[in-house]
């Protein structure tokens, strides 16, 4: 009998990476993290810098903020900061759901029948989640703050010496940044504020990230439960479109105040003479001016990319995990 050629795909992957069966098997979450990271990325950034913008300066409304960056700024004022963020945004995310899952399959070990039970799944996916926006916070704090002034630096420009949005003190002055390069940007806060300077604003950005993880992936896997439960189905890409879009919203909404004080605080990063002292002092100061009200400013443009942006990005996510395993499963096809 003839003997049948090598398919191309696994002859490729064999060649690079050795055996393909094994290194799809070992990189999946990787890669479904990786994709779906990307295009949730370029999809929700104008909704973040609308965001960063309504916490730390004054609009009316999320529409007067549109507005007015397109008028001074154009189209490029809404992706300003992205760079980094693509640069980054990969490793990240993939890292941050690769630690989740590793912890996740640790803890299961200890709890009794966590894929049947809501109560074991909120304790492993809480667990999980925690731990990995703790390691991912001490990683992303640099990228996060060049991240928040590159989107903030024309209007610094524009408005050297302004108050925050959230606080009715008086303005103190803002360094100007002169138009330069992601990489310039952080060498000019290790000039002025040295190495640590670029974890200005660290436990607002940690408080955002661990306990931000631990309710957006608990929120997840429990409203996935819960429909694959009420359904009677299992999970497809409506389940992951509906699960996706509520653990956005819930965990959004729940870290949000951490974010108001992280980006102000990150703002005055440059500031010759900053307006607040820690997280603690600009928390108490904010709640002193205006109540709850100054930490839900900028709510509305974030609640308007939490629900598509995630429901993408889990749909992704989940959909090229299933094809990995189905190309693993071909490769590994006689």
């Amino acid at each position: 009998m003839q003997q049948q050629p090598p398919r191309p795909l696994p002859l490729l992957l064999g060649g690079v990476m050795g055996d393909p069966v094994e290194f799809l098997h070992n990189n999946r979450t990787v890669i479904s993290a990786s994709s779906a990271s990307i295009v949730g990325t370029v999809a929700g950034f104008p909704f973040d810098s609308v965001k960063t913008r309504m916490q730390t300066f004054s609009y009316p409304s999320m529409a007067a903020c549109v507005s007015q960056t397109y008028r001074a700024e154009g189209v490029p004022g809404f992706f300003r900061g992205m760079v980094p963020q693509l640069m980054s945004v990969a490793f990240v995310k993939s890292a941050s759901f690769s630690v989740y899952v590793n912890t996740r399959a640790h803890l299961s070990q200890y709890t009794p029948d966590p894929k049947h039970s809501a109560a074991g799944l909120m304790f492993v996916s809480m667990g999980g989640g925690f731990t990995s926006g703790s390691m991912m916070a001490i990683l992303t704090q640099p990228l996060e703050l060049v991240k928040v002034l590159r989107q903030l630096q024309e209007l610094i420009r524009r408005n050297p010496t302004s108050a925050p949005a959230s606080s009715t003190a008086a303005p103190v002055p803002l360094r100007p940044m002169a138009p330069t390069s992601t990489l310039g940007l952080a060498r000019e806060i290790v000039r002025v504020r040295g190495v640590t300077g670029l974890y200005h604003g660290f436990a607002s950005h940690y408080l955002r990230e661990a306990f931000g993880s631990s309710v957006y992936f608990a929120s997840y896997e429990l409203s996935k439960f819960a429909v694959v439960k009420a359904s009677g189905v299992e999970a497809n890409v409506l389940t992951h479109m509906l699960a996706g879009g509520a653990c956005g919203v819930v965990a959004s909404t729940f870290v949000f105040p951490a974010d108001v004080v992280k980006s102000i605080l990150q703002r005055e990063t440059l500031s010759p003479t900053p307006q607040y002292h820690g997280f603690w002092h600009c928390m108490t100061s904010l709640y002193a001016a205006g109540g709850l009200r100054p930490f839900y400013r900028g709510l509305s443009a974030t609640l308007v990319r939490a629900a598509p942006i995630h429901s993408l990005n889990w749909v992704v996510y989940e959909g090229v995990l299933r094809l990995c395993t189905k190309v693993e499963e071909r490769l590994a096809d006689p």
